[in-house]
């Protein structure tokens, strides 16, 4: 008699487990079109290509109402080429890509609610622009109602450096140089570490946030990080000044190895709600410094394009002032539009480098698929560096 309560029990337990499970996919199309030309003249003569089909594959395990187990991966059919004219620079390979494998776990506290994020997953710091990629490793955070405290370690040696791109030292480049025809190919080893402090409402409901952030280069699978450590204290502050109107503003003191070089990144956003369409306008200012009295070059971490010139800068020695606006015309459809200023800040004075101005739309065509079409212009000062880039992109989840 047990033994059948035993094994009866043995089948709730399972059946109750499988139906926890849950899991979906995606099949996707990515398409860049750009071109290097002179705005003035026949700019689709010569351009680049990237095209992507993309399958995904998702899962979750709930094991309690309070913990799970999340994965997600996708095989990506990359083909690039740097000149359409010339078939030289054909690139056609097969990437596989694990991009979550996360368990959470959520804990109730006298203090107020704990939770810990353990294995892979997006990892983005204060500002966004420092880091903004997945990362192997942990957060424990406590978010009670006065006070958010998180405290990460990660690394990031195992990623795939064919679709996660990070700053390593110039001078060790050629000992790290990434293999694009190898499917998987191991980014530079970094150990990153910090902490990030939040005091919700301190004033007048305004958010003040502190986050400290140690990274630490050494040699792993692949070689060329060992010895390039870098530290990143960023202060931000966010909050509404008007009903319908808010602001973030975020500034960061970075510096290296010997703690004697400093640089700065700092960010503001100002958003109003109209009350219209659902329409948000922002007005944008990016200050990475270059060479300004005792400051330094700014270097982040994560690679990100600045703006979209020929040369695809990143975010350091430059200003970058600017606003954009989103609305939703229709219920499944958002509109947005930008443009933005590139001044060269690598000396003392600001220099105009270009304009940039893009149009992009996002449709939901039905609940399971969406389209999106963007496009983007860089007026360059330099007519040889302006650049325009089509992007084209579906995805289908089943």
């Amino acid at each position: 008699m047990n033994k059948k309560i035993i094994t009866l029990a043995g089948i709730t337990a399972l059946a109750s487990s499988l139906f926890a499970f849950d899991f979906g996919g995606s099949l996707g199309n990515y398409t860049k079109l750009g071109t290097p030309s002179n705005p003035s003249d026949s700019q689709f003569e010569s351009f680049s290509l990237k095209q992507e089909g993309i399958f995904s594959l998702w899962l979750r395990q709930n094991f309690s109402s309070s913990s799970f187990l999340a994965a997600e991966g996708d095989v990506r059919l990359r083909y690039t080429n740097q000149e359409m004219k010339n078939s030289d620079g054909e690139r056609l390979i097969v990437i596989p890509d694990l991009k979550t494998l996360r368990f959470f776990k959520k804990f109730d506290s006298q203090l107020g609610p704990l939770s810990l994020n353990l294995g892979r997953f997006y990892f983005t710091d204060l500002t966004g622009i420092i880091i903004s990629q997945a990362t192997d490793g942990f957060t424990f955070s406590l978010d009670s109602r006065h006070l958010y405290l998180k405290t990460f370690a990660h690394y990031t040696g195992l990623l795939n450096a064919q679709n996660t791109t990070i700053i390593n030292k110039s001078k060790n480049l050629a000992d790290y140089k990434i293999d694009f025809d190898k499917p998987y190919f191991f980014a530079p080893s970094f150990a990153n570490a910090g902490l990030q402090l939040s005091l919700p409402y301190l004033f007048a409901n305004q958010t003040l946030s502190a986050e400290f952030i140690a990274s630490f280069g050494f040699d792993g699978i692949e070689k060329g990080s060992d010895g390039y450590n870098r530290y990143y204290a960023s202060l931000g502050l966010n909050g509404f000044f008007m009903k319908n109107a808010c602001y973030i503003l975020t500034s960061t003191l970075a510096t290296d190895n010997d703690f004697k070089d400093l640089s700065n990144l700092s960010k503001a956003i100002i958003s109003f709600f109209p009350g219209f369409m659902n329409s948000i306008l922002n007005l944008n200012f990016i200050y990475a410094s270059g060479n300004q009295g005792s400051l330094k070059p700014f270097t982040g971490f994560t690679s990100m394009t600045a703006c979209n010139s020929l040369f695809e800068p990143e975010y350091t020695c430059l200003m970058k002032p600017g606003l954009s606006l989103s609305l939703k015309p229709l219920q499944n459809i958002l509109v947005t539009a930008n443009t933005d200023i590139i001044l060269a800040f690598a000396e003392s004075s600001p220099e105009y480098a270009g304009t940039e101005a893009g149009l992009n739309a996002a449709f939901q065509i039905f609940s399971d698929l969406n389209i999106n079409a963007g496009f983007t212009e860089f007026f360059a000062k330099e007519s040889e560096n302006s650049k325009a880039t089509i992007i084209l992109s579906a995805s289908l989840a089943f």
